[in-house]
């Protein structure tokens, strides 16, 4: 089987007479063939100066393209036009010293799809001799989850940072509050979490000896009802408690993810349904928590 099937026009004659003078070269076995199509890298071949042979299921898919749409077409066809020139340059580079090397390496390399959107990819130029003939294989790699997983991490990361300055920052300014206005400062560091993390309710609370919830502070957004104390931790929340004072993070994003049947019911009678709670501690003791 070949590589090549009927192209549309970009110009009809130059094709055929490609694929007359290729005709022997382009022959490939079965086996070669298949795993070109097949392949979970995008695969496009095209000949010396940038026509398009084959491509495979995969960078159909990447550029949104039918196999014979892309047929007898100019690479170029999926190259944002801001970097037609420079793509030129690089593909005469490689016909003139050939050799197996990334594309684009230490910068952003995009493509462009069908509909003119733009696409993340990795991508690499491969030669193939065909006796004369110079064909080079590039294989296609769309980054674009991977690019919104790592933008995603770092999100993460500079809010975890954020939130850490800002408890820093608290706990200097409580060092030198009159007791008094200890409350009414944590609220405002309470509210300005809430807010910045789109949440319903925040809360402080301190633990007595005894592991009872005493005067916890809350901020709560409008509509929302608050939390009074003091609350029976123990009874009502044993396995969050035990959580905490070994110093872990109690989370859940649904009641149903809770271990314990008596935590289930004391978060649902305060009326949480998701949460996380943050252990703080005094002299390496548990003494309270944020959530």
């Amino acid at each position: 089987s070949s590589l090549t099937t009927t192209a549309p026009s970009r110009s009809g004659s130059l094709v055929s007479r490609r694929r007359s003078s290729l005709g022997s070269a382009l022959e490939i076995r079965d086996s070669f063939r298949v795993a070109l199509q097949t392949s979970p890298t995008g695969i496009v071949v095209t000949d010396h100066d940038g026509t398009i042979l084959f491509v495979n299921a995969e960078l159909e898919r990447i550029f949104g393209y039918a196999k014979d749409a892309l047929l007898g077409q100019p690479m170029d066809a999926l190259v944002p036009d801001t970097v037609g020139e420079l793509h030129a340059a690089v593909r005469d580079g490689f016909a003139a010293s050939p050799a197996a090397r990334p594309l684009g390496a230490g910068r952003e390399l995009m493509g462009r799809r069908k509909d003119g959107s733009l696409v993340a990819i990795e991508a690499g130029l491969t030669p193939m001799k065909e006796g004369s003939n110079l064909l080079i294989v590039a294989s296609i790699v769309d980054i674009s989850d991977r690019l919104q997983i790592e933008a995603g991490r770092r999100a993460a990361l500079e809010d975890q940072l954020a939130f850490e300055r800002l408890l820093a920052q608290f706990s200097l300014q409580c060092i030198n509050l009159p007791d008094d206005q200890v409350p009414a400062a944590i609220k405002q560091v309470l509210a300005r979490i809430g807010e910045w993390l789109g949440l319903d309710r925040c809360s402080f609370f301190r633990l007595a000896p005894d592991d009872t919830i005493f005067a916890p502070l809350v901020w709560t957004a409008p509509g929302i009802p608050g939390v009074e104390g003091p609350l029976p931790a123990r009874t009502m929340f044993p396995w969050a408690l035990d959580e905490l004072l070994a110093g872990r993070t109690v989370s859940f994003s649904d009641r149903d993810e809770i271990p314990d049947e008596c935590d289930r019911a004391g978060f649902t009678e305060i009326g949480s349904r998701a949460a996380v709670y943050v252990p703080l501690a005094v002299d390496n003791r548990v003494a309270g928590a944020v959530g």
